[in-house]
Formats: C-alpha cells, structure tokens, sequence
C-alpha cells in the first residue's frame, strides 16, 4: 500500500514528517514542498504523478507535502492518505505567531512579511480587516491563511476546484458543501490524527504501517506565544467566529478517529 501525508502547517506535521524520514529512504519518498504550488484541487497531483518516470513511481512508497493530498486520487490503489488536525483556535495562535516572530521567513513567507511589515494584531485581522480581504485581495490574500486554513489545506484531496471564500458572517452554503465533500473524503480514504494526542497518533499510523522507527521528536515548538486559554475571551469568539468551518471539520474527525487516536498504544 501506498500513502499520501497531507502535512497540514503547524499541526505538528514536521515532528511526522521525520518519524517518515525514519521509516522511509529518500528514494521511496515523493515530497511536494514547493512553497509556490497554491493547488485547490487533486488535478495537478494527477498531471505531476504522469510525469513521473515508470522507476520513481514503482519505488515511491508515500508522497508528502503540504499539498500532496492531491495524490490520493492520482496514485493507483491501493493506496491510504494520513493526516493530523489541530483544535482551531490554538492552530490559529500557532500559524500567528510563527509568522509574526520569525523575520528570517519574511522574504520567502507572504503572511510573515505583511503582518510584520504592517504590524498586525489577530484584533486587527479580525476586526477592522477581515471584511475588506476579499476587495482588497491583492494586498491582503496572505490572511486567508487565518480563515478556516485546516479545510483550505485539505480541499486539495477533492475532485473540483472549490474556493473557499472569507466567511465572516457564519459558514453559508459554499462552505457548507464544501466541508461535507472534504469530510467525506477522509473518512473514505485517510487515516487521521490529532496534535492534542500526537503520540497517540503517531503509534496509530506506525501499527496501520508497520513503521518500527518512531523517534520521539518535536519540531518547530512556539513555546512563547500565548495559549488558548489565556487570550481574551472577546478574542476567542473572533477567531471562532472567523473559523467555523475548521472548528466543524475538527469536530465532525473526532467523531471518527478519536477514540481510534486514544486507543493506539
């Protein structure tokens, strides 16, 4: 069986992609990191696996990336995608602040480089600015990755070209729709995990795969930032508010996979 991971940002997805790294060899591993590649749909996946040459596609074992969902409808079955969701207002906390203290990442980041450069507070982003992204798209489209980023991600393991628009006023019938197809979606083909119980996750996915390596790492902490627990509660209901479709997949996922995730030993 081939696997797909579809590496979600700041899902503790880093700290899986090295148990991967551990289990796999470079030359049975397809990674898709291009931080260009913007895919909405499973599409390019199936034009990128075609231009693969006959020994890299009999080699590879697991594709991965931050769009690498695609491929569970590219690659031949049997094949399983796997992927891990992070409880949406500290998933929000965590995309923040790891853009907002890391200039290093400004030039190559799009969302670092404008909240530093403009100073941009999470009251300001779902405040006076969550309103005006989609006028002023050309400036602003960075902030998307503050709106239901987890669903957005994940929309590219689905067949059409879906795009999620900024809901500010609740879900409405394009995110409705859309959120039914991706849930569907993943209970038929993935495996999913969570960050609040990663190791229990992580021996999930080893059992399913008969990976024997699983070094317990942790990649990528933000340990600085605050949590959830300690921000305003006028701000909570903001981000809430402005990420319904994410806090319904979560849910909708745990209903599924998490007694499966607590299970794992």
């Amino acid at each position: 069986m081939k696997i797909v991971f579809h590496h979600v940002p700041r899902t503790a997805g880093t700290s899986l992609r090295w148990v991967i790294e551990a289990n796999y060899p470079a030359k049975e591993r397809i990674e898709t990191y291009e931080p260009e590649r913007a895919a909405t749909n499973s599409d390019w996946a199936v034009e990128y696996y075609a231009k693969l040459s006959w020994l890299q596609r009999r080699r590879a074992r697991i594709f991965l990336g931050h769009t690498a969902g695609g491929f569970i409808r590219a690659v031949k079955p049997p094949v399983m995608g796997i992927t891990v969701l992070r409880h949406s207002v500290d998933h929000v906390l965590s995309v923040y602040h790891h853009a907002r203290t890391h200039p290093d990442r400004e030039d190559k980041w799009p969302l670092a480089n404008l909240i530093q450069k403009e100073e941009l507070s999470l009251e300001d982003i779902y405040g006076r600015l969550a309103g005006e992204i989609e006028q002023r798209e050309q400036e602003l489209w960075p902030l998307r990755q503050l709106f239901n980023l987890q669903l957005r991600s994940l929309m590219v393991c689905c067949p059409g070209d879906r795009q999620i628009p900024i809901l500010t006023g609740g879900e409405g019938a394009a995110g409705d729709e859309s959120l039914d197809l991706l849930v569907n979606t993943l209970e038929q083909h993935f495996l999913v995990g969570f960050q609040a119980c990663y190791a229990q996750s992580v021996r999930m996915f080893a059992n399913e795969f008969g990976w024997h390596a699983v070094p317990d790492v942790h990649a990528n902490p933000t340990s600085a930032r605050p949590k959830a627990d300690d921000i305003s509660s006028e701000l909570r209901q903001l981000i809430e508010h402005h990420n319904q479709l994410d806090i319904a997949l979560y849910n909708r996922m745990w209903e599924k996979f998490g007694e499966r995730n607590l299970a794992a030993a």
